[in-house]
């Protein structure tokens, strides 16, 4: 089952036009064993194997963790096989996080292994810019989450 994250990260690529899949179990043996989203926009062919990270406790811990961390979220041979079952051999991998509570050191690490990086804040900035403007609706738990932070601000 995915978290609120990562709905709301698939509901900003859905409104990008792009059709998008869920928590896939890429192993079932393991209890651990998803990938967050995959996504295919249908008339640009652009695919994306995403991870979202939504919240992290400290900058210092992350940082001291983040090459086990990159290493079990993108680079575990069985998962990229698994994502090239499904998209192919040609796709991007984007970790969706809150760039605030990460270190320069951490997103050129990330950098440095093709990994593009995108602000959780900018995917709830565009989904609430898109609702006030009507041209989305709060149907979706994920939206309706937001819209309630957006009354506490």
């Amino acid at each position: 089952m995915a978290d609120v994250d990562s709905e709301i990260v698939a509901t900003y690529l859905e409104t990008e036009g792009y059709f998008v899949r869920l928590s896939s179990r890429y192993n079932p043996n393991q209890a651990l064993a998803d990938i967050d989203i995959l996504a295919i926009h249908p008339i640009t062919g652009d695919k994306i194997w995403g991870e979202v990270k939504g919240w992290v406790e400290s900058k210092e811990k992350f940082q001291r963790s983040w090459e086990a961390y990159i290493e079990n979220t993108f680079d575990k041979d069985a998962k990229e096989k698994y994502v090239r079952q499904v998209l192919g051999d040609k796709f991007r991998k984007v970790f969706y996080l809150p760039l605030g509570r990460v270190s320069e050191e951490f997103k050129t690490n990330l950098r440095s292994k093709a990994i593009e990086i995108f602000d959780l804040a900018e995917v709830a900035k565009s989904l609430k810019e898109k609702s006030k403007n009507g041209r989305l609706s709060i149907t979706d738990k994920a939206l309706r989450l937001l819209k309630i932070l957006e009354m506490t601000e």
